[in-house]
């Protein structure tokens, strides 16, 4: 989404430092983690409530004190229930951009998927653990000299990972892949084309796919159809858009592929369970 944090082509953090945190609650502009994939590796806390995580199609419940990982350019969404999470998102090039050989060697193979983070920690108190508490408080906090720390445990928790076998073989089949590259490839082209006329059978020329088969494969990794979640798209850009876009609600939805204004409102309502007048008036 244009607007979305979580838009894989974001540049998290600064240019020279690609570190960032988000903080999200059910105020955030974008409560419902959509679909996404980024070249990034994300850390997720959990602070308060659930949050069912899908990473690469395999679901994970998510608990108060739980940690995830979900490595670079894997597939992943979140629905939160009552939840309030953290999230880490950075560039692992960030470790290694001084091209130390022993370095790379730890960090590349994660970086382009031969190895893979184990996706949840629980709260065992181990030093992995704990050490990526120290380092959403320091990006909290933002002391003087935070760069230094930040970096500090950033390698600190790498060798955590290692040592505590916590760092494994990619173990996505062959036919897994297939499907995430299709899904990702999908995804990558709705967001940049999301606000234009999208029909089922434009998707399934797009994947070089059959209609059929896009919307079983479709459904399996967003829970949705694809015009269902074209619509969740468009939606959640819409209300960033009346948020902080300063723009009325007929601008965000013919902007964003609504020139039916009272499809747009029965659209609006069946995904935020209220009418679109209604979200406007929580912010006056």
């Amino acid at each position: 989404m244009k607007n979305n944090e979580y838009n894989e082509n974001k540049q998290h953090g600064k240019e020279d430092f690609p570190i960032q945190i988000y903080c999200v609650t059910n105020n955030s502009s974008q409560y419902i983690m959509p679909l996404h994939w980024h070249k990034e590796l994300e850390i997720i806390k959990i602070n308060k409530g659930t949050l069912n995580l899908f990473i690469n199609n395999t679901s994970y419940c998510l608990h108060s004190g739980d940690i995830a990982f979900v490595n670079c350019k894997n597939l992943h969404r979140g629905e939160p229930e009552e939840c309030e999470y953290d999230c880490v998102v950075f560039d692992l090039s960030m470790m290694i951009k001084k091209g130390n050989e022993i370095f790379s060697s730890f960090i590349n193979p994660v970086i382009n998927g031969e190895l893979e983070i184990n996706p949840i920690i629980h709260n065992d108190n181990s030093d992995t653990y704990n050490c990526v508490l120290n380092l959403f408080e320091i990006l909290k906090n933002k002391n003087e000299y935070y760069e230094i720390a930040t970096m500090s445990y950033l390698f600190k928790l790498f060798h955590c990972l290692y040592l505590n076998n916590q760092i494994s073989q990619r173990k996505l089949s062959k036919k897994a892949s297939c499907k995430n590259n299709i899904i990702s490839d999908l995804v990558k082209w709705i967001d940049r084309n999301y606000a234009d006329h999208i029909t089922l059978e434009i998707l399934a020329e797009n994947a070089n796919i059959t209609p059929n088969y896009l919307c079983r494969i479709f459904k399996e990794y967003t829970g949705k159809t694809p015009i269902e979640y074209i619509n969740s798209v468009r939606i959640e850009n819409i209300c960033y858009e009346i948020k902080w876009g300063h723009k009325n609600i007929t601008e965000a939805a013919t902007d964003n592929g609504y020139n039916d204004i009272s499809y747009f409102c029965k659209v609006f309502k069946k995904h935020k369970g209220m009418s679109a007048q209604k979200y406007v008036s929580q912010f006056k």
